[in-house]
């Protein structure tokens, strides 16, 4: 067995796009995903954390009536090793 050993990735920043009903502030209610503490506690990427707010953020907009919303998150890696920005594409 190898194992490899990377560093752990923090959520760095989170944003949404393509929402026009609801605001930013107001989705960041809805997931689980934080941000990171001064960089470096707490805000870990975990991949079954992130399906979960997909999945959460599609059954919101679904709730509202948009029975064809699609949610998709994208990790994208920053200057500093160990951080990325989480986005949520949305289409209402």
């Amino acid at each position: 067995f190898q194992i490899f050993e990377g560093p752990k990735v923090h959520i760095a920043g989170i944003a949404f796009a393509g929402n026009t009903i609801s605001s930013d502030a107001y989705l960041r209610t809805k997931i689980g995903s934080k941000t990171a503490i001064l960089g470096r506690f707490g805000g870990k990427a975990a991949k079954d954390v992130i399906e979960e707010d997909v999945r959460k953020l599609t059954e919101y907009y679904q709730s509202l009536g948009f029975f064809d919303a699609t949610v998709s998150a994208t990790t994208k890696p920053r200057d500093d090793p160990g951080q990325v920005d989480l986005e949520f594409a949305i289409s209402e």
